[in-house]
């Protein structure tokens, strides 16, 4: 649930569960492809975005706001994460909470973390590394191919998003469309997402659930009609990163309690980096 730190969405997880709103249509211009292939050229790109992405470090900016089945404020939170990548792993390192650097015990406890993290990639076999890591963009892969599949695309048509000439296109679930894996959800959820016309990265999506989506092994029901919407930009020339996302959901959680999540999370500070134990080298 959005909850708990390590609960909220990362950049990544937040790109594969937002490409389940990819759209498009079957009526463009002669010029232009057609809807499906925008959708696909879009799908395979995000190959090289991941691993241009998995090169940066970049600070997240969340803000979560829960109700109860009351409407009375259950919880107000704000946390700072550094977020990078250790072997291709992504690595969420909690900095400050509601405006404060977090204490010097609880700041002690993440860098363990950290270090720890790292001597375990450190002493992993080479081989052993590859294998994850290929298995994870395999399966990753796997899930965008089946995006092509999972949708009827329709042209809506042609807007600017941050200055950048889109294509903009609406999804909905095709009937009878058969999930493997992860991309279930692809059948729960609709929306428009607006794709680079030069680039074809999307630049921005507005998604809504239109069944109750079930994760953390069924302790998190997102009830139908909650929203989605995530706004990426176009970093150092070469890379797309969200830099905001915000989700307004109504949900259901252990013992089918209600509630209502507002959560919006600001991705900023991006730059290249490595890591070495304790030591961080990013490029200014």
């Amino acid at each position: 649930m959005l909850t708990t730190n390590r609960r909220h969405p990362s950049p990544d997880r937040v790109h594969k569960f937002l490409l389940t709103a990819v759209c498009v249509s079957l009526s463009l211009s002669a010029a232009d492809p057609s809807a499906v292939e925008i959708v696909r050229r879009a799908t395979e790109r995000e190959n090289s975005n991941l691993e241009l992405r998995r090169q940066y470090m970049f600070k997240e900016t969340a803000n979560e706001r829960r109700l109860d089945k009351a409407g009375n404020v259950e919880k107000n939170e704000q946390t700072v994460h550094e977020i990078f990548y250790i072997a291709g792993e992504q690595f969420r390192k909690l900095v400050a909470k509601n405006g404060q650097p977090l204490p010097e015990k609880e700041a002690a406890k993440e860098q363990k973390r950290l270090d720890k993290q790292i001597e375990k990639r450190k002493n992993e076999n080479p081989s052993g590394s590859a294998k994850r890591e290929a298995k994870e963009l395999r399966e990753a892969r796997e899930f965008r191919n089946q995006v092509v599949d999972a949708y009827n695309f329709q042209l809506v048509g042609e807007e600017s998003v941050g200055g950048r000439s889109c294509y903009r296109i609406h999804a909905e679930p095709k009937p009878g469309f058969r999930p493997k894996g992860e991309a279930k959800i692809l059948t729960k959820i609709k929306g428009d997402l607006w794709i680079d016309k030069d680039s074809y990265k999307w630049a921005r999506v507005e998604a809504e659930t239109i069944d109750t989506i079930t994760g953390l092994g069924g302790i998190l029901r997102i009830a139908k009609g909650s929203n989605i919407n995530v706004r990426q930009t176009f970093v150092n020339g070469e890379v797309w990163f969200p830099d905001r996302l915000q989700v307004k959901a109504k949900a259901k959680a252990l013992l089918f309690l209600s509630a209502a999540v507002d959560y919006e999370a600001l991705y900023s500070d991006f730059k290249k980096f490595s890591v070495d134990s304790k030591v961080f080298v990013a490029e200014q």
